[in-house]
Parts: C-alpha cells; sequence; structure tokens
C-alpha cells in the first residue's frame, strides 16, 4: 500500500489524457508500484498497460451511497436516489466495462437478438437469486429482532 492507500490489484481511472492509448475515464488494474519513480504507478487496461503519477489517477472503488436518515423527506429520497444511479453508472464505466465492453462498442450491441434475450434472462435469474439471499438475511435479521425484543412494549 503507498500514501494514496492504494495496492496492486486495486482499480483505478484515468483522469487525465495519456500517451498510452488510454482514454480519461478508463478503469484498469494497478499493476506495480515504484515508489521511487515520477511515474510509480503502473496500470493495465485490455492488456495495454501505462504509467501514471498519482495526480492522474483516481479510485475506482465502488462507491455506495451513504444510508440516509430515518423519516425521510421526498427530496431525501430522491437524493439517495440519484446517488444510486450515479453508482450504477460507475460500475458501468467500471467493472461493467471490463466485462461487457469490446472493441466494436458493448457486447449486447453485436449479440443475435434470441442470445440478448438467453442474457437478459439469466440476468433476471441472477437478479432473483439476490432478492432470494436478501429475503432469507432480512427473515433472519426479523426473527432475531422478535427474540431480543420479546416481552418489550411496542
Amino acid at each position: 500500500m503507498n500514501n494514496n492507500g492504494w495496492s496492486i490489484g486495486d482499480r483505478v481511472r484515468v483522469t487525465t489524457q495519456p500517451d498510452v492509448g488510454h482514454k480519461v475515464g478508463q478503469v484498469g488494474t494497478l499493476t506495480r508500484i515504484h515508489a521511487d519513480s515520477e511515474y510509480p504507478y503502473t496500470i493495465d487496461i485490455d492488456g495495454r498497460t501505462g504509467i501514471y503519477k498519482a495526480d492522474e489517477l483516481e479510485s475506482a472503488k465502488p462507491q455506495r451511497p451513504a444510508l440516509p436518515p430515518h423519516g425521510l423527506t421526498s427530496a431525501q429520497l430522491g437524493a439517495y436516489v440519484d446517488e444510486f444511479i450515479r453508482a450504477a453508472v460507475a460500475r458501468v464505466n467500471g467493472v461493467g466495462a471490463d466485462q461487457y465492453a469490446t472493441s466494436d462498442g458493448q457486447q449486447f450491441e453485436g449479440m443475435p437478438l434470441l442470445g440478448l434475450i438467453d442474457f437478459a434472462r439469466e440476468e433476471a435469474q441472477d437478479l432473483a437469486a439476490y432478492a432470494a439471499m436478501l429475503d432469507i438475511r432480512l427473515g433472519r435479521l426479523a426473527a432475531e429482532l422478535r427474540n431480543a425484543m420479546a416481552g418489550v412494549p411496542a
């Protein structure tokens, strides 16, 4: 780990136009740290490496919005939804770019229509599985809360 808190394997975003074929906004993986170098960070994006100064990169660690307080106003809920969507966009530009970007655009654009339908149905099944996992955890939490609050007036 270095003074930016980054470690090899961390995801970082390019913030300035480099000379190595990377583009501003692209996300790559930190592969080397040369602490005594003017350009201490080596990152890899799609098999193409480049060296950078600290001020040419930013963390691409997934950001989640802070949980809002209880008793939300509509404006507070709207602000949370906005932050949530921005975090989703960051995922599209980060890990999503790694998984689904191709030299011709996005993977879904070149899929045959039936392939895209199959892909979307698999994603729907994943979403359903995550919903079931969440339901299990919420059910267990509710049971523990009921047990912990047994005999406590409502």
